[in-house]
């Protein structure tokens, strides 16, 4: 502290200068550390709900939800001694897959034979002793990743010459539940590492953590050809192309194993086995099985419907009756173009205004577009956009983009946890039927979501005010 005397030199206000960034980081640090203790702990005390079948009416169901670990146990059963995505099905790539595997490593699995234990892991209950076991571990962990992807936001926020204090946008209730509940800190973690290595003018390390991002949740893929242009324009082609083998070697790293594993079994359980684009006879060859074993999280994703929260749901359903099932997938089809659309012309926004400001900008409205326009919105996708958000902008746009992100964090809290459970199967319509409050929470999501990927693109394209960044 003794530098703060000499604040009349140029060097002892810089030093002081960094004294206080250093304290604000500390002290954000700290808060978010204890927000998400605090979160762990009203999980931890909670105890799960007696009866699943049950309407959920219960007050302990907004701090937690055991039914997503169920899922990721038994996806991550390999770790008993078989292969993942074929004597285990995945609907996850290669790295969410692997760390569904984590916790079993670290608890007691079911005794007996591989697949005798996979069986006891498939048929145990949210309740049972292996599951809340599998469950509080996984908890434990996801509360690390989160940690990190707030620490990262914050130090993000730091080198955009922002106030860290941002990162404290993600404590919001939505994103405390999903991060707790669900594997999404996972690649929000790696896209914010991402773009601080970009920002730090690390374009490898920042293309490998896109590529592990990617074999984690297909989103960050959106944000490559930004990037791409981003480092080619700042350090020049070496550094692009560079960047771009090491992404793909990323790719490669972690399907090799996958690929490998359905050249040497053609004749794997057709069950957990695509159609694939080569067709059923086809894939009983070594080349077609091993495609197929790397088509499997992507072919199942391709079929999947709408879900009650996406505006595909609400505008193919409910504002405009598209009558068969095709037609809705031909509509979802449009959509999914729309997710990718901006990609190049997203590259000459990375090439002709290569600042650091500009990149994060425009990879928030980037994720954000993926997020409204995907026929699947799920709650835990606010852990997608929220780290990004926080740091997008300055001033007060950047404060009307945070408050838009809140807003739709505690609209997506609304939605789920509280109402969305709240649901009953109608046998006659063979649909679920929500509260009467349930429906206008979606539109007021999905309203908001529309505004901020506006404020974001606003954000990205705007004419910079000063010269750095």
């Amino acid at each position: 502290m003794r530098t703060g005397r000499f604040t009349g030199s140029p060097r002892g206000i810089v030093v002081n200068s960094r004294i206080q960034v250093s304290s604000a980081l500390r002290n954000t640090l700290i808060l978010l550390a204890a927000g998400i203790a605090l979160a762990f702990g009203a999980r931890k005390l909670t105890p799960p709900k007696p009866d699943p079948r049950a309407p959920v009416k219960s007050l302990t169901q907004p701090t937690r939800d055991d039914y997503e670990y169920t899922i990721f146990m038994k996806r991550g059963a390999w770790a008993v001694g078989l292969r993942p995505y074929l004597d285990v099905f995945s609907e996850y790539p290669p790295l969410a897959t692997w760390s569904f595997g984590i916790p079993f490593f670290i608890i007691k699995n079911p005794e007996g034979p591989p697949a005798a234990a996979l069986e006891k892991v498939n048929t145990a209950s949210m309740h049972s002793e292996l599951a809340l076991a599998y469950a509080d571990v996984w908890c434990v962990l996801m509360c690390l990743a989160w940690f990190a992807t707030a620490a990262l936001t914050a130090l993000l926020a730091e080198s955009l010459n922002l106030s860290p204090g941002r990162a404290l946008l993600m404590l919001g209730p939505a994103s405390l539940f999903c991060a707790l509940q669900r594997f999404d800190p996972l690649p929000s973690l790696a896209m914010t590492a991402a773009l601080y290595a970009f920002v730090k003018d690390r374009s490898n390390a920042g293309f490998a953590l896109l590529g592990a991002g990617v074999m984690l949740k297909i989103y960050p893929l959106v944000a490559f050809f930004l990037a791409l242009g981003f480092v080619w324009k700042s350090r020049g082609a070496r550094a692009a192309i560079s960047g771009t083998l090491v992404f793909v070697a990323i790719l490669i790293l972690c399907e090799a194993p996958v690929f490998i594993s359905g050249w040497n079994d053609p004749a794997w359980m057709a069950k957990h086995r695509p159609a694939s684009f080569l067709g059923m006879e086809l894939t009983k060859t070594p080349l077609g099985s091993a495609i197929a074993a790397v088509d499997v999280p992507f072919a199942y994703q391709g079929e999947r419907d709408t879900n009650a929260g996406s505006f595909p749901e609400r505008l193919f359903h409910a504002w405009f009756n598209v009558g068969t099932h095709d037609n809705l997938l031909f509509g979802i089809k449009i959509l999914h173009i729309l997710q990718f659309a901006a990609v190049i012309p997203a590259f000459l926004l990375g090439w002709l205004r290569p600042r650091a400001k500009v990149l994060v900008a425009a990879t928030a409205a980037m994720v954000t577009a993926f997020v409204l326009f995907h026929n699947i919105y799920s709650p835990q996708f606010q852990l997608w956009i929220v780290p990004l958000a926080a740091v997008a902008a300055g001033g007060r746009l950047g404060l009307a983009v945070c408050a838009c992100a809140f807003a739709i964090d505690v609209a997506t809290y609304l939605q789920f946890p509280i109402l969305a459970p709240q649901a009953h199967f109608d046998p006659a319509t063979q649909r679920n039927i929500y509260p009467a409050a349930f429906l206008p929470m979606v539109d007021l999501r999905l309203a908001l979501t529309a505004a901020l990927l506006a404020l974001l693109s606003f954000a990205a394209l705007r004419r910079p005010t000063t010269p750095n960044h």
